[in-house]
């Protein structure tokens, strides 16, 4: 595996790891979402399921 394919791998390792299982406040989201319309489905998801966790496989 190539080092930037690696620090690639550490990037989102580390942003799922922010996001996963922890309150999506408007702080979070303006750190890692710009899309208007995808905030928004994160608020809403955020309301029925608190703290909702991301798994990547």
């Amino acid at each position: 595996m190539t080092a930037p394919v690696k620090e690639s791998i550490y990037i989102i390792q580390d942003d799922m790891e922010a996001v996963s299982g922890k309150f999506k406040d408007e702080a979070l989201l303006e750190r890692f979402v710009a899309d208007p319309e995808l905030k928004q489905h994160i608020r809403q998801t955020e309301k029925a399921f608190p703290k909702y966790e991301l798994i990547a496989e």
